[in-house]
């Protein structure tokens, strides 16, 4: 055998060792299946489980042959064709089956979950409508029964209203009549006060008419007496004829002076000073020992001129 036709019996084993290695890594790659859901319930196949066939083993490589020693010259031998990946065999029908039946008994049991779930929500709905019956029937009891209060209570309202206008008539009647009597008793007390005060006005407006008269006389008596002394008090020298002031002096009981101002100047501001001057020196002034008259000399007002010092 010559140096080609070793090379291509190198060649197929190279390619056959290639081939197995895939297969191994592809073995191990593959992900695991993922687990599948519990099934409750158990459904049994009819008649024994088929075992499942294994795989089919990868064929090994053929061994290389001993060498032989070269030979007589030999045409050169055709070239083999390069072998083909070998594709895994479907599985056989028993394992199709145990799927077909794993499938029907999650089915099943899905289906079950759902009817169980359908019920559970039905006895759900069927629960909260009672409960709304219930809340419903409440609600409308509750308002029957407020309903029933309002009324009870606005009966009592008006009724406790009509005793209270009762009581209120009948109250303000008796005001009304105790009101009439104090008021006729008031008329009567107003009408002897009156006539009262009416009397005792007369009798004190004729008191006071006498005692005017009597004030009017002593007045002009003791202003004359006044001049006299304010004359004694004068100490002023520069006197010019015509010259006249009217001052107004308040007293007390006893003719002491407290105030004096001057109401009408003479034009002469000095001598109008000159005037409150001595009217001052010549405190306590002359008045009657009459505390009844004592109203009519509180305030007096009097002229006093450049003739009344001279005359004084």
């Amino acid at each position: 055998m010559d140096g080609k036709a070793w090379a291509l019996i190198a060649s197929l084993a190279l390619h056959g060792a290639i081939l197995l290695a895939l297969l191994l890594t592809v073995s191990v790659m593959a992900p695991p299946p993922p687990p599948e859901a519990p099934i409750r319930a158990t459904l049994v196949a009819e008649g024994p489980t088929p075992p499942a066939t294994p795989p089919a083993e990868p064929t090994p490589a053929p061994a290389p042959e001993p060498a032989t020693p070269p030979a007589a010259m030999e045409p050169p031998a055709a070239p083999l064709p390069e072998p083909q990946p070998r594709r895994e065999t479907p599985p056989e029908r028993p394992q199709a089956d145990n799927r077909a039946a794993e499938q029907a008994r999650a089915k099943a049991e899905a289906a079950a979950q759902a009817r169980m779930r359908q019920a559970e929500a039905a006895k759900l709905a069927a629960q909260e409508q009672e409960k709304a019956k219930q809340a419903q029937a409440a609600k409308e009891a509750a308002a029957k029964e407020a309903a029933r209060r309002r009324q009870e209570a606005m009966q009592k309202q008006l009724a406790a209203e009509a005793k209270a206008e009762q009581e209120r008539a009948a109250k303000e009647a008796r005001a009304a009549k105790e009101a009439d009597a104090q008021a006729r008793q008031r008329a009567a007390q107003q009408l002897r006060e009156q006539l009262a005060a009416e009397s005792s006005q007369s009798q004190a407006a004729q008191q006071a008419a006498a005692r005017k008269a009597e004030a009017a006389d002593l007045l002009g008596k003791y202003i004359r007496q006044i001049k006299e002394k304010v004359s004694r008090n004068w100490s002023s020298t520069d006197i010019k004829a015509g010259l006249s002031s009217r001052v107004r002096v308040r007293l007390d009981p006893s003719g002491n002076v407290l105030t004096v101002r001057t109401i009408s100047s003479s034009g002469n501001a000095a001598f109008d000073r000159a005037v409150e001057a001595a009217v001052m020196r010549s405190s306590p002034l002359p008045v009657p020992n009459r505390p009844d008259l004592y109203s009519e000399f509180r305030e007096i007002d009097f002229n006093f001129s450049a003739k009344d010092i001279q005359n004084g």
